[in-house]
């Protein structure tokens, strides 16, 4: 699968440089017992080199779903960060304004967690949404969809963040849930309103994304916040 994934290449007309593309490779094989297969070098190194193998049969689904739901969910820069060598990497890190992704904007469930998060000064998201190994985080920006917030739909809060735990879900009181997975918690200092909404136009924010400061105080929609480079 290391083949399939570094043979597979697409040229740039511009410089006449063969580049990239592919980010992962995985299998399919029958086996059954799912729970065992999490402790198999070959799950574990989907993970660390994004590339493995998935137990698939009729009765045998789950990790292939949990896997395509945070594929489906993840913002283009978590794909990004978890390829080796992905194309665009010297513009990613090339200029300050758009290297240091310390800042997270998070989806908000509706109104009443909103209200909440206002309220009692803190952000919560599954410790599966967040690589905090590889990111400074500084800022929580929040994200209030179109579908649960209409006319105030976009981002207008942010906080700087003073705290981090993991918890599990069910010790979170002010949301209640039976939920035993972990969580992070993230302590705001106090919630402040960006100058200028940013609107939601092109890409609504589904769980997580990072950004940096500079752009989150001067993107004008939510696709500007994924700016990669000056250029």
């Amino acid at each position: 699968m290391h083949r399939y994934r570094d043979a597979i290449v697409y040229k740039n007309n511009k410089t006449g440089v063969y580049n990239n593309c592919v980010f992962g490779a995985f299998v399919l094989f029958p086996y059954k017992d799912e729970e065992g297969y999490k402790s198999h070098d070959f799950y574990k190194s989907i993970e660390e080199v994004n590339i493995g193998g998935f137990p698939f049969l009729p009765s045998t689904t789950g990790l292939m779903e949990e896997f395509l739901d945070k594929l489906i969910n993840e913002s283009s820069y978590s794909t990004f960060e978890r390829s080796l060598e992905p194309i665009g990497r010297e513009n990613y890190i090339k200029d300050e304004y758009f290297k240091d992704r310390t800042v997270i904007v998070g989806s908000l469930r509706n109104k009443e967690q909103l209200e909440i998060n206002l309220k009692d000064k803190f952000y919560h998201t599954k410790c599966d949404n967040i690589n905090l190994a590889e990111r400074n985080i500084k800022f929580v920006a929040l994200a209030q969809s179109k579908r649960q917030f209409a006319g105030e739909a976009g981002i207008t809060y942010y906080g700087k963040v003073v705290d981090i735990k993991v918890v599990k879900r069910n010790t979170i009181k002010e949301i209640p849930s039976d939920s035993e997975e972990d969580y992070y918690v993230f302590k705001i200092e106090a919630w402040d309103k960006l100058y200028r909404k940013i609107e939601v136009k092109g890409y609504q924010v589904r769980r997580v994304i990072y950004t940096t400061e500079y752009l989150l105080h001067n993107a004008v929609i939510v696709t500007e916040l994924c700016i990669k480079s000056k250029e």
